[in-house]
């Protein structure tokens, strides 16, 4: 076995798989260096969740090997690949509501006195409150039934009962996705200081914005094969777009003029300013093209750009509409829009 081979929280080599003759996986490589962040990206159906798989255990390759911190996995089993070191989070939750967290951890794997079978519930607070230590969680998510947290604290939990028992490689499948932006930022930051304390961490995401937040290298799959794999800060957006598209254009989209051109908006937002999250926005909304279709503009950009903070702006504005005589709304002017919303840091320059 190479040096490489027993430096890496996780080797998949030459891994191939095929089912009923049909391959979904063709010679694939990848390695975890312990403490770094990697991100798995590709469409759905690219390969990823059947290599996930494949590397915890739950199917065995066509062909390849799976080194787990040097040790290879040399069976299709999911007990095996923890006791290596390997966990998984995964999409669907296996915490019971009814119990609380504590229960939750040690669900399956209790601390029992040998002669008495009795559960040293002592011992497995002991353990736990060290978990919550290590990962900076609160302690309290552990006396708290599963059905009174958040979605972020359910992650949060999640994450600690894997690595109570797997700690070399945690792998976390669409983590972000029931969450929002702020706990989204939470969440991270938990990855983060597993990631310090020497866990190599997989993240398999959709949001190509949360690669370039929170990953330190990143790996492409299309139709079963790797068509990119690189430090993250070593490439962007449209590397990455191009990896995943391949042979199809990744171009530049051109934009044309509105087929309402010369229509009086319904909504018009000028020059506004928010604090320091907005700045000069201008907007029009043109009147539905049919009755019962959105008449808003789509507002697109990164995490954080300001998306919520403008539509927030907005929203407030069309509340306080008031209908006059003739049928047209009359809105309040942008500063009292802006002031309703966010009185102590909002304003607006016309």
């Amino acid at each position: 076995m190479s040096t490489e081979a027993r430096d890496l929280a996780l080797e998949l080599r030459g891994i191939g798989m095929s089912f009923s003759g049909v391959s979904v996986l063709d010679d694939v490589n990848f390695g975890l260096e312990p403490g770094v962040i990697h991100a798995i990206v590709g469409h759905n159906g690219a390969g990823k969740s059947t290599l996930m798989k494949i590397a915890q255990g739950v199917h065995r390759p066509t062909q390849g090997e799976v080194y787990i911190g040097g040790q290879l996995l040399d069976s299709a089993d999911p007990l095996a690949a923890r006791a290596l070191g390997l966990a998984m989070v995964f999409q669907e939750k296996s915490l019971i509501p009814t119990l609380n967290g504590l229960d939750n951890l040690f669900l399956n794997a209790e601390k029992k006195n040998p002669a008495t079978r009795m559960i040293r519930r002592h011992e497995e607070s002991q353990e736990a409150a060290e978990l919550c230590r290590r990962l900076k969680i609160s302690r309290s998510l552990l006396q708290r039934k599963v059905s009174e947290l958040s979605a972020v604290q359910l992650q949060m939990l999640e994450i600690a009962k894997a690595l109570r028992l797997a700690r070399g490689a945690l792998i976390l499948d669409e983590p972000t996705a029931p969450l929002g932006n702020r706990e989204i930022g939470l969440l991270f930051d938990i990855v983060r200081n597993i990631a310090a304390q020497g866990t190599g961490v997989i993240l398999i995401t959709h949001h190509l914005s949360e690669v370039f937040e929170v990953s330190d290298k990143v790996t492409v799959l299309r139709e079963g094969k790797v068509t990119l794999s690189c430090p993250t800060s070593e490439t962007n957006v449209r590397g990455l777009v191009k990896a995943m598209l391949q042979d199809k254009v990744v171009a530049t989209p051109t934009y044309r003029g509105s087929a309402h051109e010369g229509q009086e908006p319904v909504l018009e937002v000028r020059s506004l300013r928010v604090g320091t999250k907005l700045s000069g926005v201008s907007l029009r909304s043109a009147p539905a093209r049919s009755p019962g279709s959105p008449a808003w503009p789509a507002l697109v950009g990164r995490r954080w750009c300001g998306r919520s903070s403008a539509t927030s702006v907005a929203t407030v504005a069309m509340s306080r509409c008031t209908a006059s005589a003739s049928g047209r709304a009359t809105l309040p002017t942008p500063s009292d829009a802006v002031s309703t919303w966010c009185p102590r840091t909002a304003r607006c320059a016309v």
